[in-house]
Parts: structure tokens; sequence; C-alpha cells
């Protein structure tokens, strides 16, 4: 986590490194030196009015066209069921011992969504 050379790209990624240092017993003023390498797309300035400020399913749609893997259409019925048990995992202990597959996915989804966000923003901005 504190090498700069690997870059952390995600929504709302500098509140999670806040509240790791705050669960291993870290001082706010020392966690620099712990994380870096940190870009929270949804405080970056540069992206945009368009995606400034968004949430990681509102990039997805903005700039994927297309929704989280988590909230994908099926049909009417799941669509809901996938919501709430999506808010229910959203929600659930992350600081316990073991993560359920469940949570694994969701977390890989999030981290791979905004990848792929990421990346299509640098390939942009190179063909402008």
């Amino acid at each position: 986590l504190s090498n700069p050379s690997i870059s952390k790209i995600g929504v709302g990624v500098s509140r999670d490194a806040k509240h790791l240092a705050s669960w291993w017993g870290i001082d706010s003023n020392s966690a620099k030196y712990f994380f870096s390498g940190i870009v929270d797309m949804a405080q970056l300035e540069d992206l945009g009015e368009q995606l400034q400020g968004k949430s990681l399913q509102e990039m997805c749609q903005t700039v994927l066209a297309r929704d989280l893997p988590k909230i994908k259409e099926r049909g009417a019925r799941e669509n809901r069921e996938r919501r709430v048990r999506g808010k229910r995992i959203a929600t659930s202990h992350w600081r316990c011992d073991t993560l359920t597959d469940t949570m694994k996915q969701y977390a890989a989804d999030d981290a791979s969504s905004a990848i792929d966000i990421w990346n299509k923003i640098i390939a942009n901005k190179g063909s402008d």
C-alpha cells in the first residue's frame, strides 16, 4: 500500500485508506507514509463535471455505458433482489476475519470496474 508506483484506483479509496489507518492505529498525520499512489476518482477535478463527485455506478454508466455487475438488469424481480443483496453486502462487516465469497466478488467487481473506467479515461485523454 505504500508503494507510490502502484496506483490504488477507485471511488472512495481515500476514505477507505483513512478507515484502514484508524483500524490499524495509525494517526492521520502518519497515514501518508503507509498509503501512497491513491487515486480517488470522485475527487479528481480534471475528470470534468460529468464524473466529479459521481458514484462508481454512475461512472460505469457514463464512461462504460454499463451497470456495475452487481446490479445488472435481469428482469424487474431479480434486479430488486440484487439491489437488496448488494445493499446488505455493502454494509456487511468488512472487518471480519474471513470474507464470504459474495463479499469477495462484490469487492472484485468494484475494483475491476474502477480500473476499466480509469483505463478508458486515460485512453480518451491520449486521443484528445
